[in-house]
């Protein structure tokens, strides 16, 4: 009676037992199919052919029904998996970041969440001295840029923890871990840039739509931040050629200007930048350098029509200082030749973009 009570009040777990009953053989063949290819391919597989599942209780070695399912519409076979966290260092601030682990016939995996926007998966192979690395981006998964972005910080952050800079590439078809490292900076970067200008403008943009973004979006988005930080001039990007349109008309007539001679004009002016989807524009401060008085015409109605271009030793071109509003441009434009000389040795906003990818 005594080993009876101890039995009955015992710390010892209980267990759970599974029975599943199929349809026909075959129905069992495939699901025996199905348990290798988990085993062997560690992904999930689905099975048709089950008609029933009874779970019972085991204790002491007493066993107790506990459910029985008969009504199995889809039902898959997947590998069994436990969480794994490992702490990273993020800006100085620790982050535990959540794994699963699975083993399987040849090797041990170790992935990201389901929902994690940066999945990695690390496959190991036991009593070799390498394993593989691959990720992807699943920018669905994000509800903000500043999500996003913070992804990509603690990507670059867990990279940084494990490897060393100088691991090198297995082949010509894998990427270094610098070159991994340099890609999940760039892109925090990026992100980090846009969530700038989303803040700026009170706007917000949809994550999933950076998932195709193009060369030329980047460079909107690249460019639109520069000038809203830069704070100085910034020369326009590519070469200006003399055309019918490049002349000016003085209303009152008067011109003390001679064929030949070289002129300055400033003119205010807008710049638009399509963000993904949304639409921002600024207003520019403008100043034109190198430009040739090439003809002058007296108009009927008593206007002066000065017509110019340049020459192959000194190219036109056109500098520029941007801003949120048009009044703020337009006070710039008035003072634009107190201190042309910034203007006139400003860069081009490439020169200044290049930095963001060194």
């Amino acid at each position: 009676m005594p080993n009876r009570i101890k039995d009955i009040f015992s710390n010892e777990m209980y267990s759970f037992n599974s029975q599943l009953y199929f349809k026909d053989e075959d129905s069992y063949k495939q699901f025996l199919s199905a348990v290798q290819t988990v085993q062997e391919e560690g992904h999930v597989v689905p099975v048709d052919g089950i008609t029933k599942i009874s779970t019972k209780v085991n204790n002491n070695g007493s066993s107790f029904p506990l459910e029985e399912q008969t009504s199995i519409i889809n039902c898959v076979v997947g590998p069994v998996s436990e969480p794994v966290t490992v702490s990273v260092d993020v800006g100085g601030n620790k982050r535990n970041i959540l794994f699963q682990r699975q083993r399987i016939k040849d090797k041990v995996i170790i992935s990201s969440r389901h929902n994690d926007i940066v999945f990695f998966v690390f496959s190991f192979i036991p009593d070799q001295e390498k394993h593989t690395v691959s990720y992807r981006i699943q920018y669905d998964k994000a509800k903000t840029i500043e999500e996003l972005a913070e992804s990509f910080c603690i990507a670059e952050a867990l990279i940084s923890q494990l490897y060393k800079k100088e691991t090198p590439a297995i082949d010509k078809n894998t990427v270094s871990v610098i070159d991994l490292q340099k890609y999940f900076h760039k892109q925090k970067s990026l992100l980090e840039r846009l969530l700038f200008i989303e803040r700026e403008y009170a706007i917000s943009i949809d994550p999933s739509l950076l998932s195709d973004l193009s060369v030329e979006e980047q460079q909107e988005i690249d460019e639109l931040y520069l000038l809203l930080t830069i704070h100085k001039p910034v020369r326009f990007n590519g070469k200006l050629t003399s055309t019918e349109g490049t002349k000016i008309t003085l209303y009152d007539g008067s011109s003390k200007s001679v064929i030949g001679s070289q002129i300055e004009l400033t003119f205010s002016g807008t710049i638009d930048f399509d963000i993904l989807g949304q639409t921002i524009r600024m207003y520019t401060a403008n100043l034109l350098e190198n430009a040739i008085v090439k003809d002058i015409k007296k108009e009927k109605n008593g206007n002066t029509t000065i017509f110019y271009g340049d020459t192959d030793s000194k190219p036109m071109f056109i500098s520029f200082s941007a801003f949120k509003t048009e009044a703020e441009a337009s006070i710039e434009h008035k003072r634009i030749m107190e201190h042309k000389t910034d203007y006139i040795h400003a860069l081009s906003s490439d020169n200044y973009i290049k930095e963001y990818y060194t």
